[in-house]
């Protein structure tokens, strides 16, 4: 496991749910895949964190509604060999199910959405 992957089991820590954004392209279009961006709300309000997944496989998500909080845990699988695959991510709040393995993310800061 290299220095980046054992950095990466991290907490998006319970925080609420702003905006879940599903992109994809089907087979007519070209390469099939599949990308997703989930908006959180930061803990003092003064933005956003935005969580883009890339190379999304086995998504499953359930039992959004207004409320939601997200704790996302992102874990590095790379020692499990699965093809082009290498982080396992999941919500480990109860309220909403979200989880699903991406090839790579990438976590960044934004604006309220209402500003």
């Amino acid at each position: 496991m290299n220095t980046a992957d054992q950095a990466i089991r991290k907490y998006i820590g319970y925080l609420p749910l702003l905006a879940v954004h599903i992109d994809q392209i089907p087979t007519e279009l070209g390469e099939p895949h599949q990308s997703l961006r989930v908006d959180l709300l930061k803990e003092d309000l003064s933005g956003t964190t935005i969580i883009e997944f890339r190379g999304v496989q086995d998504l499953h998500i359930a039992n959004v509604h207004p409320g939601s909080r997200c704790s996302i845990e992102i874990i590095s699988i790379t020692s499990d060999q699965l093809e082009d695959l290498r982080y396992r991510v999941n919500n480990i709040e109860l309220d909403l199910k979200l989880n699903f393995y991406c090839r790579s993310f990438e976590i960044s800061e934004g604006p309220l959405p209402y500003e």
